[in-house]
């Protein structure tokens, strides 16, 4: 809770699977997939902002995991003339990043997503949106294999850390 993270290429490593990790009102900032790694990890109200060019993700998501990378609330900023940054690109072919209720600047790429140069990875990801906002935001130009949500109750916080054990990081 209210960290900060600052660097360029690979800033935040969400190593680790099967882990699961909860970042709440952090700043995390970079260039090239600056957030990355297999972990299910979610973002809420958190700052993420590109120093240049790049793409904000880039999850490894294990095929037998059930969620990746979630953002709850996000605002998604970027440094002046900085342009066209992809939500995510998988580092893996079944790589998952959902951005809910996430305000998109106008940095933020029309086609959202990218399948890092592989055409069978579209097959295999889970990229999604559900009501983003910002100048960043355009549902109809997006990449066909990515999707609108209509309803983004499956990825609450509370679900998607549960695991096992029922862990809910809100309560702490």
């Amino acid at each position: 809770r209210k960290c900060r993270f600052l660097g360029c290429q690979d800033t935040l490593y969400t190593y680790g699977y099967p882990t699961r990790q909860y970042y709440e009102d952090c700043y995390i900032e970079g260039t090239v997939d600056f957030i990355f790694g297999k972990a299910t990890a979610v973002f809420n109200r958190c700052q993420i902002h590109s120093r240049g060019k790049g793409y904000v993700t880039a999850p490894a998501t294990p095929e037998d995991s059930k969620y990746g990378y979630v953002f709850h609330d996000c605002k998604l900023t970027a440094e002046k003339g900085v342009t066209n940054v992809p939500l995510s690109r998988p580092w893996r072919p079944y790589a998952q990043a959902i951005f809910i209720n996430c305000e998109l600047g106008k940095h933020i790429s029309p086609a959202g997503w990218n399948n890092w140069g592989k055409e069978s990875n579209e097959k295999t990801v889970t990229y999604a949106e559900y009501n983003s906002t910002g100048e960043g935001a355009n549902p109809s130009a997006r990449v066909s294999y990515s999707r609108q949500l209509s309803d983004p109750t499956p990825y609450a916080i509370t679900t998607v850390l549960a695991g096992d054990d029922g862990w809910n990081p809100l309560e702490l």
